[in-house]
C-alpha cells in the first residue's frame, strides 16, 4: 500500500516536471515558426513567379521558375514530396503584397495541426497565421475568381478549397 502511493505521488511529480518543461520551452511554438516560415517562402515565391512570368502559379510546382529551389533545395524537394501546402490565388490579385491584405494566397493542408482544424495561411501581404478550418472554407467561398478551386483534405473527410457557386 505505501509502495503504491509513493510511486503516484512519483508519476504525480514527473507530469508535474513535464508540464513545465513543455510550457517552458514552448515546444508548440517550434512546431508554429516552421509551418510560419513554410507559409512564408511560398507567399514570397507566389509574387517571385508573377514577377518572372507576368501569370500566378496554379500549383506547388509552379515555384520551381522561381528561386526557392536554388536558395533552399532540401526544402523545396521536402516541399514536393509532402504535397501538403495548396496555391490559391484569384486571378484579380495585384503585385503588391500590400494590396492583396484580404487575400488567402496558400495554406497547409496536411498534418497535426489540420488534423485538429488548425490552419496555417499565407494571406496576400504575406502575413501567416493559423486559423480555424471553418474560416478557412468561408475565406475561400467569399474569395471569387479562383484560378484553381480544386479541392485539398484538410482532414478525413473534409475537403478545403472547394469554393462554392463557381
Amino acid at each position: 500500500m505505501r509502495w503504491a502511493n509513493n510511486a503516484t505521488i512519483v508519476v504525480a511529480l514527473v507530469l508535474i516536471v513535464g508540464i513545465v518543461a513543455y510550457n517552458y520551452c514552448d515546444v508548440m511554438w517550434m512546431s508554429d515558426l516552421g509551418s510560419h516560415s513554410d507559409m512564408r517562402l511560398i507567399g514570397e515565391g507566389i509574387y517571385e513567379y508573377h514577377a518572372k512570368t507576368e501569370k500566378w502559379p496554379s500549383k506547388l510546382d509552379d515555384l520551381s521558375e522561381t528561386s526557392l529551389p536554388l536558395k533552399y533545395p532540401q526544402w523545396w524537394t521536402d516541399q514536393l514530396a509532402l504535397d501538403a501546402n495548396a496555391i490559391v490565388c484569384p486571378k484579380n490579385l495585384k503585385p503588391d503584397p500590400k494590396d492583396n491584405r484580404h487575400v488567402i494566397l496558400c495554406y497547409h493542408c496536411k498534418g497535426l495541426d489540420a488534423e485538429r482544424g488548425r490552419m496555417w495561411v499565407c494571406w496576400g501581404d504575406l502575413r501567416t497565421e493559423p486559423i480555424p478550418l471553418e474560416a478557412l472554407n468561408e475565406h475561400l467561398k467569399k474569395q471569387r475568381n479562383v484560378e484553381n478551386p480544386a479541392p485539398e483534405m484538410g482532414r478525413v473527410g473534409i475537403q478545403v478549397g472547394v469554393v462554392d457557386g463557381e
